[in-house]
């Protein structure tokens, strides 16, 4: 197995797949990254045996965890499936469906195994919250993604850097609904950053997603709106709030394993053939469906 891509994010995939090795899943052979020495720093940090800054040495490996910046994701994604490599792909996979479908063509034509990096799903808040979506019933569904971003992370459309998150929570939380129709969406400049409000209808089910860059204050928080209760999910401290009128608020504490962790792994299983919970890139193609005419009249 392979890294493509050294930076923050892909220094977090380096440590867990490491992790992974130890526990005999994986051997992790190589580190590539356009800056030589980034690609070698980690690799000496993780005693990865291999690192370089062309893309043609991922030649031979099973499979690759692609973490680029995101205008290079899909077509660098696409250079190493034609390769007859598997993928993991960090979200959102592609800036467009254009380029979404033209990585899908080639993954199927070649029958690999691609998965978008949708690492909520693996947030055990989330996973709680799948299981009383189910069980309670959904009338209202509302997101919150609030926090101030990094200069660096600026460059990239908020849409694409944060909202597709909470767009593919919504997915998976309203799974049994049909395909949302996106109903309005509101898109500022406010200060050094980006503010977004998007509204989805599920079949009747409101899903109401709110993502800023320019909070002083990191929130993290779903609201579930059940027949019985007003349900709040808080993925950053992995708590579930219950309120209804009359009772005393209930607080449950759920733990699980890092979310990340758990990712990594299912992809693995799906690479070997196994029964994997893993996001596929037609979950990807779900979510660019909705922001892709918003990405267009932004131009």
């Amino acid at each position: 197995m392979g890294l493509v891509g050294a930076g923050k994010w892909g220094s977090n995939i380096a440590r867990v797949l490491k992790e992974l090795e130890r526990e005999g899943l994986v051997e992790f052979k190589l580190i590539v990254d356009i800056d030589l020495e980034k690609a070698k720093s980690l690799a000496e940090k993780h005693g990865v045996p291999r690192y370089s800054s062309s893309l043609d040495s991922v030649r031979g490996l099973d499979a690759v965890a692609v973490v680029v910046s995101i205008p290079y994701l899909a077509s660098t994604a696409r250079k190493i499936a034609s390769m007859n490599i598997d993928l993991f792909v960090e979200k959102p996979v592609a800036r467009s469906l254009r380029e979404l479908e033209e990585l899908k063509k080639e993954v199927e034509a070649r029958k690999l195994v691609a998965v978008p990096g949708f690492i909520m799903r693996f947030n055990s808040v989330v996973e709680y919250l799948k299981g009383k979506a189910g069980e309670l019933g959904v009338n209202v569904l509302e997101l919150r993604r609030l926090s101030r971003r990094p200069p660096h992370a600026r460059m990239n459309n908020i849409l694409l850097d944060l909202a597709v998150h909470d767009i593919d929570i919504a997915n998976y939380l309203l799974s049994d609904k049909t395909e949302p129709v996106l109903k309005a969406w509101m898109h500022m400049k406010v200060s050094s950053d980006e503010v977004v409000k998007i509204v989805l209808d599920y079949d009747g089910t409101p899903a109401m997603i709110h993502v800023d860059g320019i909070s002083p204050a990191k929130v993290r928080e779903i609201d579930m709106i059940t027949p019985e209760y007003f349900i709040r999910g808080n993925t950053d401290n992995n708590t579930i709030t219950y309120l209804k009128t009359g009772e005393p608020p209930r607080v449950v504490k759920v733990n699980g394993e890092e979310p990340l962790k758990r990712e990594l792994r299912e992809w693995i299983r799906r690479v070997r053939g196994e029964n994997s919970s893993s996001p596929t890139l037609d979950d990807a193609w779900r979510v660019l469906r909705i922001l892709d005419p918003i990405l267009r009249e932004l131009g």
